[in-house]
């Protein structure tokens, strides 16, 4: 998403120039287009990377234990437990991954990547590829679209057929008791529902305070930068138990003069996902501030523009692409977060089951043996479905526009 959010900004007229100049294929590439799609693309892979080391829904469900994040998680929930084991844990994960962000910004801060001309990337001219290019590239797409998939196509087996038999691959037949139990029983109802409303009001509050801390990253010279940008990011460096954990020992405390508990109130949960989430919406938004040349804020303010008519018409409408991709992201993975759900369980108590999140639910299901996993493969259905048809009405809406077209991998 960052990337293609970075190529979408390019000025087409650059390579225009440089084929005029001789320059052609990996040349142009290499020396071009890359080079300018920096910020996005070195965005993406330090997210991906970070996401990977804080991940702890992966190992714990296909029961790998030696697992860093997983050893934190079973460290913590465990009666005997070791809480100071978890701790350092969490520490290393984190210097591991605050390094890795100074080592980024020092890298990217070393060019200069904006362009005066922006958001005409989609007028390039498309050169047909041919020969072993154009194979080379389908055996490396099927190759992948198989891998991303066959996740996919496991959960829809489980959710509509019946499991083989032990030692044989053959399904025994069309199988709805999952769906029977997802929608017969009071407490999985109200799952999705949930999800979808958390998630929403996640993505919103991301989409807010991530284009305002980009604003202020990109646009602002100040003591303390480095500090708010590292900030900015933590909360997708520190594994989400341990972001989940806190909000939990936070919010237990009465309110003065009451007894109302902040942790008997649903909105816990969407304060969880959206600070473990902000990072995506405040890298998305840095990378495409990078790429807005101050020169077309400075031409507005001279005309007699404001400063917050300048934000409303020139900038946001130019970080338009990275604010999809940021909000995107965050909706999404607040929609399939695992570990902050896990380890808000305990709250459920005074919230009820009405108030659990979906991955919750199919944590529980699974939880329960072989007799739950038709319904956990449903409600994973359920999940994919929905995650399709918000990546579909986001490329619409980014169409109609003529921006950045956000596809599925």
């Amino acid at each position: 998403l960052n990337t293609s959010a970075s190529l979408s900004k390019l000025d087409p007229s650059l390579e225009e120039s440089a084929r005029n100049l001789g320059a052609s294929g990996l040349k142009l590439f290499y020396r071009i287009t890359l080079p300018l799609a920096i910020p996005g693309y070195v965005a993406g892979i330090f997210l991906t990377f970070v996401w990977s080391m804080s991940d702890i829904g992966s190992p714990i469900m296909l029961s790998f234990g030696n697992y860093a994040p997983s050893q934190a998680f079973w460290e913590l929930v465990r009666v005997e437990g070791m809480v100071e084991y978890a701790s350092v844990i969490c520490v290393i994960l984190t210097v591991i991954s605050i390094l890795l962000l100074l080592l980024v910004n020092r890298f990217v801060s070393m060019k200069e990547y904006a362009t005066v001309r922006v958001g005409a990337a989609s007028s390039m001219a498309i050169k047909q590829a041919g020969g072993w290019v154009t194979v080379g590239f389908y055996v490396l797409l099927v190759s992948l679209i198989t891998i991303s998939t066959l996740p996919h196509i496991g959960t829809f087996i489980i959710a509509f057929a019946k499991l083989p038999k032990y030692g044989t691959w053959i399904l025994q037949g069309l199988n709805l008791e999952g769906w029977k139990t997802v929608f017969g029983r009071a407490e999985t109802k109200h799952l999705v529902i949930n999800s979808l409303i958390y998630a929403t009001l996640a993505g919103l509050i991301d989409i807010i305070l991530g284009a305002l801390i980009g604003f202020i990253l990109v646009r602002k010279k100040f003591v303390g930068k480095t500090a708010l940008d590292v900030i900015s990011i933590m909360p997708l460096a520190v594994p989400g138990v341990v972001i989940a954990l806190g909000y939990l020992f936070l919010f237990s405390t009465r309110l003065p003069g009451t007894t109302f508990r902040l942790s008997s109130f649903w909105f816990i949960l969407v304060i969880a996902y959206s600070m473990r989430r902000l990072p995506y919406s405040v890298r998305s938004s840095h990378a495409a501030l990078q790429q807005i040349h101050i020169s077309l804020e400075e031409a507005a303010q001279n005309l007699g523009a404001s400063r917050m008519w300048t934000l409303l018409k020139i900038t946001i409408p130019l970080m338009y692409t990275g604010l999809i991709a940021g909000g995107t992201m965050s909706f999404l993975t607040s929609f399939t977060e695992v570990s902050t759900s896990l380890m808000v369980q305990p709250l459920h108590g005074p919230l009820g089951v009405h108030a659990r999140p979906i991955t919750l639910g199919i944590y529980s299901e699974i939880l329960r043996g072989a007799g739950g996993y038709a319904a956990a493969g449903a409600l994973g259905v359920i999940q994919i479905v929905i995650a399709a048809i918000c990546f579909y009405f986001v490329n619409r809406l980014a169409g109609e526009r003529g921006e950045l077209s956000i596809g599925v991998a």
